[in-house]
């Protein structure tokens, strides 16, 4: 699966053919963009002229065989995707909505994964540690 990476508020380009490793998106992805508007926060994006710009939203957006990565917009660290992808999961981590990595592992190159890794490593490591607490509990 392809990802590709943005930085809140910067515009993605729609274009009618698009090859690998290139910064933008098919007219047919925007179709499917445009059917899950209403899952996604409202004004979580807004269209431009063959472009579309996320703003108020970071996460992953999978379109298909595409995969779109939010992160959010942090002074003086626009230009890095892995600092601002590893203040996203500290906000996270402090919000509670997503748990810490037990043991030393912690933060240990997260920043190099793409979001959605990140994601299904901790659903991975929450799973592992209820199977470990046994059936009984």
């Amino acid at each position: 699966m392809e990802v590709i990476t943005l930085i809140e508020h910067e515009s993605l380009p729609i274009i009618a053919q698009r090859s690998y490793g290139q910064k933008a998106i098919t007219a047919e992805q925007a179709k499917a963009l445009e059917k899950i508007e209403r899952q996604l926060p409202p004004q979580a994006y807004s269209w431009g002229h063959r472009s579309i710009k996320f703003a108020q939203y970071c996460g992953v957006i999978s379109l298909g065989p595409l995969s779109v990565e939010i992160l959010p917009k942090i002074y003086g660290r626009e230009t890095d995707p892995g600092a601002c992808r590893k203040a996203l999961i500290k906000m996270l981590i402090r919000a509670r909505q997503l748990k810490a990595q037990r043991g030393g592992t912690a933060n240990i190159a997260l920043q190099k994964h793409a979001l959605l890794d990140v994601f299904i490593l901790n659903f991975c490591d929450q799973l592992h540690a209820e199977l470990m607490q046994g059936m009984i509990r």
